[in-house]
């Protein structure tokens, strides 16, 4: 039995006034029956209903429903009531069948055949799959009124169910309701007393919000048949996929731009992360960072190189030399022309033997290394291939292979006392190596194959780092300086600091990136996701009107959002994974790409997306709950 007692509604019309829609209203309803409600516009009748079904909210009065007052509407409408809209109150996305669904409980078992066979009886067996957008008018109220069907209610609310429709189409839609009404309280709003006369087993006239006739005494008056408590949570993931395959467009305009915010925010961490900050070092050692020069006693050089090499951050230290041998082609004797070439002992130095190109690492005393570079600049320089070459190497066209090429096997002499001949064996990388000139690389023995004027002799040594950071040649310099006779060459120092000045000013613009760009990344998605929700405002409501509860609400857009991010994040992934694979194939300086992915820290950036998305989504959600859920149902609806 329902019963209203003393209903009073009032709207604000404008800041100083208030319009009564509804004033003092008492009427009591049998538990069946088909009961029409008439009304010019504007009377309140609508109103009535929607203060019925807590679609709106009551100024004061009550309603009381198996004698006990409702205080809970979200509970009494999944319940208890049930609604017959007369447009635009179907689920856009969801084709016939999943419309019916929708409105099924948890307590329902086998809900598609239970939902195809309710369409089938109303004939719409042809139109089991197609969606609202492709139906006739009198198609979509079959299937608002199957929806009802499904749901099993006590009350039936319809409002003008018949005004946009023929004739003809309203009469059998009217017919349909009538039958509910058998074993169902159904509330009709019409405006046409004809349908009203002829169906009505009792007529409700509202005018100036008051009941001012009441044709005929509710009957059966008692209390209805008691409901296990209803939820629709099994239906939170099923309604999540169907709205997301639904919304097809608007599913894959969400992940794009939600994959390509995300992506910013990949960059954005890369550029603070350890990657970028690695990649700015490694693409300045052939500026000189990757070694330290210091001046020393040539006298003690042996002793403080065997002391250096136990410094932390040491990887290799050699003695620098800082002569020049003559160096010349085979035919020295009848040119004379001669190159003069900068040396280095490479002995045991590992690193010179993990930038070889080209070749392999000297095994004999006059077997040498020379970089690309200083191949073609020594070649130009003894005239063997001129300017040609040399142009032809820096524009790009000739590469180390064909360099190499060029003197594999060939023997140059050394330009001094005793001329012996030496071949080069090997190139290294330009670009891993620091040369101001272009330069020979031997190991021990080459001095002893010919006299040098005035012998060799030793005044600075080279040290070589496992680490480019600034922070590791500080405390190299910081621990090799503690002992006597040993300066850092003021060339080198003056160098250097302008290097990692320029280096750290890059690193500072790249933080600051980070910054503006995480703000963006965040602005971005938390507009993108509340445009989403606000949106969907009118769907919301719907499915409030069907009575699921707010948290389920909550859950299922949740869902979806999750769902959404979750696909970004995995694109995300790939995207990463191709990022690094390029990294590997271009930067030559990773040895696996395994490293690369460590470097880049892959998982971690994945890892911290998918916590910063799901506090946005949890936060997204549950302001919307105050933005649109806490607002009454019928605020929702409001375009019906």
């Amino acid at each position: 039995m329902l019963e209203l007692i003393n209903i009073t509604k009032k709207y604000q019309i404008r800041k100083d006034k208030m319009q009564t829609v509804l004033k003092d209203v008492n009427i009591k309803f049998s538990n069946t029956g088909f009961v029409s409600i008439l009304g010019s516009s504007g009377n309140g009748k609508t109103t009535l209903l929607n203060l019925v079904g807590g679609l709106d909210k009551i100024d004061s009065g009550k309603i009381l429903f198996n004698q006990e007052e409702v205080i809970d509407f979200e509970k009494f409408r999944r319940e208890r009531v049930g609604y017959v809209f007369q447009q635009l109150n179907l689920i856009e996305h969801l084709n016939a069948v999943d419309n019916v669904i929708v409105s099924m409980g948890d307590h329902i078992e086998n809900k598609k055949d239970i939902a195809t066979k309710i369409l089938k009886d109303m004939g719409l067996e042809e139109s089991l799959h197609k969606l609202p957008k492709h139906l006739s008018g009198g198609q979509r109220q079959r299937i608002a009124i199957a929806r009802m069907i499904a749901k099993d209610v006590d009350i039936i609310i319809c409002d003008e169910p018949t005004g946009s429709l023929d004739e003809e189409t309203g009469k059998s839609i009217v017919d349909i309701i009538k039958e509910l009404s058998k074993d169902k309280l159904v509330l009709f709003v019409t405006h046409n007393r004809k349908i009203a006369e002829e169906y009505s087993d009792r007529i409700v006239t509202v005018n100036r919000g008051k009941l001012v006739e009441n044709d005929g005494n509710p009957k059966d008056i008692g209390l209805n048949e008691q409901h296990n408590s209803r939820s629709y949570n099994k239906n939170i993931a099923w309604l999540s996929i169907k709205s997301l395959i639904g919304r097809f467009k608007y599913t894959i305009k969400y992940l794009l731009l939600t994959t390509f915010i995300l992506l910013v925010a990949s960059m954005a961490f890369i550029l603070e992360g350890e990657f970028f900050k690695q990649y700015m070092h490694e693409e300045s050692v052939d500026t000189g960072i990757k070694s330290i020069i210091v001046d020393v006693n040539s006298e003690g050089a042996d002793e403080l190189i065997q002391n250096i090499k136990s410094t932390e951050h040491v990887q290799h230290v050699t003695p620098n030399y800082n002569l020049t041998i003559g160096l010349a082609a085979s035919n020295y004797e009848s040119t004379r022309a001669s190159s003069e070439t900068k040396v280095e002992n490479i002995t045991g130095n590992d690193y010179i033997k993990s930038i070889i190109t080209n070749g392999r690492f000297p095994e004999k005393s006059d077997e040498i290394l020379m970089t690309a570079e200083g191949v073609i600049t020594l070649l130009k320089e003894l005239k063997i291939g001129g300017e040609r070459l040399y142009d032809q190497y820096m524009t790009g066209e000739m590469t180390s292979d064909l360099v190499f090429d060029l003197v594999d096997w060939k023997q140059f002499i050394v330009a001094e006392y005793g001329m012996p001949r030496i071949k080069i064996v090997g190139l290294i990388d330009d670009d891993r190596i620091y040369e101001e000139y272009h330069k020979v690389y031997f190991i021990n023995g080459l001095f002893d194959l010919f006299e040098y004027p005035g012998g060799v002799k030793t005044d600075q040594i080279k040290i070589y780092k496992d680490n480019l950071y600034l922070e590791a040649n500080n405390e190299i310099v910081n621990e090799i300086t503690q002992t006597e006779n040993i300066i850092v060459n003021e060339d080198y120092s003056t160098m250097v600091h302008g290097i990692y000045s320029h280096i750290d000013s890059l690193l500072q613009l790249s933080k600051m990136t980070l910054y503006m760009v995480l703000v963006i990344a965040t602005v971005s998605f938390l507009s993108l996701q509340y445009t989403s929700l606000f949106e969907r405002k009118y769907e919301i409501g719907l499915y409030r009107a069907l009575g699921y509860s707010k948290k389920s609400i909550l859950k299922t857009l949740a869902s979806e959002m999750f769902i959404i991010s979750t696909l970004s994040l995995f694109i995300v992934l790939i995207v990463l994974s191709l990022f690094s694979l390029l990294v590997y194939l271009k930067l030559d300086y990773y040895n696996s790409y395994i490293d690369i992915l460590d470097t880049l820290n892959i998982m971690g950036i994945i890892g911290s997306l998918f916590v910063i998305i799901s506090l946005f989504t949890i936060i997204i959600v549950y302001t919307g709950n105050f933005l649109i859920l806490k607002k009454s149902v019928l605020s929702n609806i409001n375009d019906l």
